[in-house]
């Protein structure tokens, strides 16, 4: 991933994405492919499977569709590319990890369903186009509403295979969303490329897994890790929520109140 990242980087940092890509049929290319693997992978008409490499793709164009503006012209299609492959997710298989990889380590699926949700959001939140703000946190809602109502019927279920994926993929799949959604950078760095800086080393290792082993290594040289998304529900979240869901939140609210009080009558 550090390979596609250093290219999607080179692309965010130019002064003109759109001309660096008609100039650079190299990059125009290479970009263009990667766009295509997605595209082959989500009309096929067989289910949807992520695999790793997919995966790195996934999060790489999703780096670029933050980091870029609304006056690019890539950034329209990156973007619909990324919401095709995001509508296929509640049936997608998930590539298997073994087990023993667990030890000290999110699950995969967890990471990613973390980070697509965090450029999810910042996407919302950073795009003019309110149309496009109101269908990307829509297409959350229902999303994270399709795998809830799997695991509730999967729960009437009996079968080895199902139980794998609820396990592998779809719960901590909805830990990873339900973790990130929300999240808006207050500073002018993106978060996406606080979660993958130019020195990342790809790694899920739980921080508090490597809080105890500096402990353990040398008590002398403690060294407090800095947790930026510590918190499920930050507190910016409710200084940052976009606009244009507050009124449906509200509604909701007060919905719900007039069902519970006239279900007590």
């Amino acid at each position: 991933i550090n390979i596609l990242l250093s290219f999607i980087r080179s692309i965010s940092k130019s002064n003109d994405p759109d001309q660096l890509l008609s100039y650079n049929k190299r990059a125009s290319i290479l970009l263009n492919l990667l766009l295509k693997q997605v595209r082959d992978h989500i009309q096929l008409d067989h289910r949807l499977r992520i695999d790793q490499r997919l995966e790195n793709i996934i999060i790489s164009l999703a780096y670029l569709a933050v980091e870029l503006t609304d006056a690019c012209k890539i950034r329209a299609e990156i973007v619909q590319v990324l919401i095709d492959f995001y509508e296929k997710i509640p049936t997608a298989k998930y590539y298997e990890t073994a087990s023993f990889n667990y030890k000290h380590t999110l699950p995969p699926a967890e990471v990613f369903g973390f980070c697509i949700h965090t450029a999810l959001t910042e996407l919302a939140s950073t795009s003019e186009d309110l149309q496009m703000r109101d269908k990307i946190m829509s297409l959350v809602a229902d999303i994270i509403r399709q795998i809830v109502e799997s695991l509730r019927k999967a729960a009437h279920e009996h079968s080895k295979e199902r139980y794998r994926s609820i396990y592998r993929f779809e719960v901590p799949f909805l830990f990873g969303t339900l973790r990130s959604i929300g999240r808006i950078s207050i500073t002018d760095q993106s978060l996406m490329s606080q979660l993958f800086p130019i020195n990342f080393i790809s790694s899920t290792q739980s921080t508090y897994i490597e809080q105890i082993e500096s402990i353990n290594t040398s008590t002398s040289n403690i060294k407090t890790p800095t947790i930026v998304f510590r918190p499920i529900i930050p507190k910016v979240l409710t200084k940052n929520v976009l606009s244009s869901t507050i009124d449906n939140l509200q509604n909701l609210l007060h919905s719900n109140t007039n069902l519970i009080l006239s279900s007590n009558d």
